[in-house]
């Protein structure tokens, strides 16, 4: 009878001899399998999980008939991102077993078709790779590919990979960049991952991530808490210089993981630091694009003073109106002489804006009316929704005091950036306006960190 196990982690272990990004040498006992399953400890220290591989030690591996073979070693330099391995031992199936999972690490040392090839019965599979050898196993991948729930992969060996299509998901890490789950070409998730001040050691912290996620996900069949278990499991990791030390470890609650907006709505009074806080994010989450309403109306300007056909332009590209909307003024500022431009302005952002958008706009009305300039915002967001009723978005209300506010236009003019008219300012922005009526909205003061406003997007979501 074949034993049943939770989930089985097929790869090397190790003696990884590294040197460490914070500049200590340490040898310590790693490899992939190891490395994983030691992360599962900190999700359920109760799963019957185990790790097949090439040396034993007095951990949870399958009994291979008392067999001991000789470690593999890998010599590590996480600062120039180099591994060199003496492999001793292949680790390849002796033993039959079934289990829920069935994660195997495609590498030099793992005979993987022996297991893939075999008649393990399991319920999901999964595999990851290695960077110094995944262009070697290209073509192995793409013959299992229909067997593969799970491939896990780092944005570098992703670009190896991308062509094969899977049965299930690409599981993309990216540092401290978002975490990407590739559907296919119409549907990928992102999920953010936390900034961590102190790291001791990168060497296994994409397998701790492996660990956690397939732990949480034989529970829970839910990705977003997979996920979210995967990012904790990775960032303890990284303050340890051993995974043996994951059995005194417990993810917590702490750590700020979610899955990332579709379309981020950045709005507010004019100098309040929308776009200061649209281009923080995008530095934090490189994948977001920026659509900013000033560009638009910049290019209507444009075409207004001229009449003519903007053959040369993004977002009026070939476009001609017989009337205008906009009139320049002598100090070089415009001014909305037609109120329908502000949903002109929106409805062509809609148009262009990329699947991962920051949008930001302004006011959307010539009346001087808080309740009027309420009213618009609300409007407007609603209009945004009805287009993109299948993505996630969140709303950011930027703000900031009227009198720094009107100093920081004043400033503008002088560094030769884009000034509000005096009067226009003084007239329509002298209000913040916050939408209040509106339920998902989150109040934002531009001078705060960046982490604590990603902090408070991930406490709305």
């Amino acid at each position: 009878m074949k034993e049943f196990y939770d989930i089985i982690f097929v790869g090397n272990t190790s003696i990884d001899k590294k040197q460490c990004v914070n500049g200590k040498y340490v040898e310590t006992l790693g490899g992939s399998a190891f490395n994983s399953y030691c992360a599962t400890l900190a999700v359920d220290k109760h799963q019957n999980n185990k790790i097949y591989s090439n040396f034993l030690n007095n951990l949870k591996y399958i009994n291979l008939n008392n067999r001991i073979y000789s470690p593999n070693y890998f010599y590590i330099d996480e600062k120039q991102n180099t591994c060199l391995s003496d492999i001793k031992s292949i680790v390849k199936l002796e033993k039959n077993f079934n289990c829920r999972h069935l994660h195997i690490s495609i590498r030099k040392g793992v005979d993987f078709r022996s297991f893939l090839d075999s008649k393990i019965e399991y319920e999901t599979l999964s595999i990851d790779v290695m960077i110094h050898s995944v262009k070697d196993y290209v073509d192995d991948i793409k013959e299992f590919a229909s067997k593969i729930d799970f491939l896990f992969c780092n944005m570098q060996e992703y670009e190896f990979l991308k062509n094969i299509e899977i049965k299930g998901v690409f599981i993309i890490t990216n540092e401290q960049n978002p975490v990407e789950i590739y559907y296919n070409k119409d549907k990928n998730d992102y999920y953010n991952v936390p900034k961590i001040k102190t790291i001791k050691s990168t060497t296994g912290a994409g397998d701790s991530f492996i660990g956690g996620f397939l732990s949480e996900y034989i529970k829970s069949k839910n990705i977003d808490m997979s996920v979210e278990s995967g990012i904790k499991c990775s960032q303890i990791c990284l303050k340890l210089y051993s995974n043996e030390q994951f059995k005194n470890k417990k993810i917590t609650k702490k750590t700020v993981t979610f899955k990332l907006p579709q379309k981020i709505i950045i709005i507010g009074p004019s100098c309040a630091g929308k776009s200061f806080v649209s281009k923080k994010l995008q530095e934090k989450w490189p994948l977001y694009k920026i659509y900013d309403d000033l560009e638009v109306l910049k290019e209507r300007v444009d075409l207004d003073s001229g009449l003519s056909l903007g053959a040369n332009f993004h977002y009026y590209k070939n476009l001609k109106f017989a009337t205008p909307k906009t009139q320049k003024m002598e100090n070089g500022t415009f001014k909305i002489i037609d109120e329908s431009l502000w949903k002109e302005v929106i409805e062509i952002i809609c148009k262009v804006c990329s699947k991962y958008s920051i949008i930001e706009f302004s006011r959307g009305t010539t009346s001087n009316s808080k309740e009027e300039q309420r009213k618009v915002y609300i409007e407007y967001i609603n209009y945004i929704e009805n287009i993109f009723k299948n993505d996630k978005i969140i709303v950011l209300f930027v703000d900031k005091n009227y009198k720094k506010r009107l100093k920081r236009n004043i400033k503008r003019k002088q560094t030769g950036g884009h000034e509000v008219d005096i009067e226009t300012f003084k007239t329509y922005y002298k209000f913040s306006c916050k939408p209040s009526s509106y339920k998902n909205i989150l109040k934002i003061n531009s001078n705060l960190n960046i982490d604590k406003i990603i902090k408070k997007i991930g406490g709305k979501i």
